[in-house]
C-alpha cells in the first residue's frame, strides 16, 4: 500500500492531506499540600459490565496525592450526588480550599448575565470552599480515570 501511494505522489494523483497542528497544553502543576484542591468529576459507565445497569461514579480525588478522597455511585450525575459526596468529604477529611470541575451545569451556568450561583456553588460558598471551572477540557485530567487506576 505504502509503495502504491509513493508512486501516486511522483504522479500528483495524491494529495496529502494535512494534519492539524496539535495545541500543546501544559500540564497544571500539582498543589503541595493534601486537601488544597480536590478535583470532582462523574463518570457515566457500565460499571457492572451488563450485571446493573448503567451509572455514574462520582469521585473526588486530591490534587497533591492523587488519593480518592470520596466516589459513591449514582444513577445519575446530579447536584445531590454530588452534595453528598462532599458531605462525606467534609465528615472524613475536612474542608478542601478548592474544588476543581469542569464547567458541568451543576457546578457552574451557561448564562454570564445569569448571577445567581447554582445549588452547589452556594454550598461551596458556605463552606468557604473556592469553586475553580476547568477552562478547557485538556487542561482538566479526568480523576476518575485515576480513581480506576489506584
Amino acid at each position: 500500500m505504502e509503495t502504491l501511494r509513493g508512486w501516486m505522489i511522483q504522479a500528483g494523483l495524491w494529495q496529502a492531506q494535512r494534519r492539524r497542528a496539535q495545541r500543546v497544553h501544559s500540564p497544571r502543576a500539582r498543589r503541595p499540600c493534601v486537601g488544597e484542591l480536590v478535583q470532582i468529576d462523574g463518570s457515566h459507565h457500565d460499571w457492572f459490565e451488563g450485571r446493573s445497569s448503567k451509572c455514574c461514579l462520582i469521585a473526588f480525588i486530591d490534587n497533591a496525592s492523587g488519593r480518592v478522597l470520596g466516589a459513591q455511585f449514582f444513577a445519575q450525575e446530579t447536584t445531590q450526588g454530588y452534595l453528598q459526596v462532599l458531605h462525606a468529604l467534609v465528615q472524613r477529611h475536612g474542608v478542601p480550599l478548592a474544588l476543581y470541575s469542569d464547567r458541568h451545569g451543576i457546578f457552574t451556568k451557561s448564562d454570564p448575565e445569569d448571577t445567581k450561583p447554582t445549588q452547589f456553588e452556594r454550598a461551596l460558598l458556605q463552606l468557604q470552599i473556592e469553586p475553580i471551572c476547568a477552562c478547557c477540557l485538556p487542561l482538566k485530567t479526568d480523576p476518575v480515570r485515576a480513581a480506576i487506576s489506584i
